[in-house]
């Protein structure tokens, strides 16, 4: 009786150890093992990172020197408006 158990314990320990075994090699081989580069994606997030304000930054240099242009053109119009009336009450 004893050892019908004894026996039962072995068999179902080597059933359970074999199919452990079976599921490993079978996940091992037919599986594609997913790395994580962990340091390199994060200096890439921070290279982009600075690509994007350094572009924001070129962006608000134009945007200002368009503005300063046409402020410029406008006082421009302005001082000439200013001396044709002036001309004009001279005369």
């Amino acid at each position: 009786m004893w050892i019908s158990v004894i026996l039962k314990i072995i068999i179902s320990l080597v059933i359970i150890i074999l199919g452990h075994q079976i599921w490993n090699y079978l996940k091992d081989t037919y599986s594609v093992k997913k790395t994580k580069d962990l340091v390199g994606s994060q200096i890439q997030k921070y290279k982009t990172i600075l690509q994007d304000i350094q572009d924001k930054e070129k962006d608000k240099d134009n945007d200002a020197s368009c503005y300063q242009l046409v402020e410029y053109n406008s006082d421009y119009v302005d001082l000439k408006k200013d001396l044709e009336h002036f001309l004009q009450e001279m005369k």
